[in-house]
């Protein structure tokens, strides 16, 4: 884990986790999840996202200068799906 994103990991449990506690309502959830989206530091220069449906399944195609032709990688967000979205995750 890089450095920064070790001290975002680090503010989040103790600015954010300490001040805004878990959401109690649908609402305050998603207040919480916008609030940490613009935390989220910007992808690298020359990063290309591109929302795509993928037979009725939505997803982010991401593509780097570094990345090779025909090579992807299939990232399944782990848990069960109670909120966020790609913005969390650097789309």
């Amino acid at each position: 884990m890089s450095l920064r994103a070790e001290l975002v990991r680090l503010g989040l449990r103790w600015f954010v986790k300490r001040k805004i506690g878990p959401a109690t309502t649908l609402e305050a959830l998603r207040r919480q999840d916008a609030f940490l989206e613009r935390l989220v530091p910007p992808p690298p220069k020359g990063t290309q996202a591109t929302q795509v449906d993928l037979d009725g399944v939505k997803a982010v195609a991401v593509v780097t200068p570094a990345s090779l032709g025909g090579r992807l990688v299939l990232y399944l967000h782990g848990g069960g799906h109670v909120s966020g979205s790609p913005a969390l995750y650097g789309d």
